[in-house]
């Protein structure tokens, strides 16, 4: 399912062009439309802080405590260094650990300074282009089990439910390309060298190909 955006955060420090260089990589890979440089990770999470009592204990004593309560109200604040500082106490990277949470239609993962989260809101167009690519995976995978040549050119049948349908035809273009196929019908009678009923999204969808 293809996203729209990638949102990016990086430590200080860090120049925003040793990601940007390898933005068009980066967007394949990730199936995504746009990447964005965020200044801060805030944008897109909420952090959090975990105490390490374990840790904290044998080093703070009687401090422990109240660090811990100072943490679970949110007060305190992170140094350039990385380190978390709770009122005249600064606490190494051991003793606490940090997390972010996504803020709602954000999923986020974090490490080593760098926060990265995909937008997960789905629209409509989004959506069908997921359909278009689902559909073109199956066309490839019969392809294969059809023995046809890399070049072949082909004929193609996909008869799905109207949402799906609709969009084979908004995308009908890029899924020829993709498939090398000379037309795309969604209802017919040729006799075909292959054809299958998949599923997409608990639907049925007939696929069906010819060589040309």
């Amino acid at each position: 399912q293809p996203l729209a955006t990638v949102s990016v955060a990086l430590p200080k420090g860090i120049d925003e062009n040793f990601v940007l260089a390898q933005k068009d990589v980066i967007l394949e890979e990730l199936n995504v439309k746009n990447i964005e440089i965020l200044k801060d990770a805030g944008e897109i999470a909420e952090v959090f802080v975990v105490p390490n009592s374990k840790a904290l204990g044998p080093k703070y004593g009687a401090d422990v405590q109240f660090i811990i309560q100072k943490i679970k109200a949110g007060e305190f604040e992170f140094l350039e260094t990385g380190e978390v500082k709770v009122e005249q106490f600064v606490l190494q990277n051991d003793e606490v650990s940090v997390g972010f949470k996504g803020k709602e239609g954000f999923d986020v993962e974090s490490e080593n300074g760098i926060t990265v989260a995909l937008d997960t809101t789905i629209t409509e167009e989004l959506k069908k282009e997921g359909y278009a690519r689902d559909i073109i995976r199956f066309i490839q995978e019969m392809r294969k089990e059809a023995d046809f040549q890399v070049d072949d050119r082909i004929y193609v049948l996909v008869e799905a439910p109207a949402e799906i349908a609709e969009a084979v035809s908004v995308f009908a273009d890029y899924i020829k390309n993709e498939t090398l196929a000379i037309e795309i019908q969604q209802s017919g009678n040729l006799e075909w060298d292959k054809e299958k009923v998949v599923q997409l999204e608990e639907n049925d969808v007939k696929i069906a190909v010819k060589k040309a």
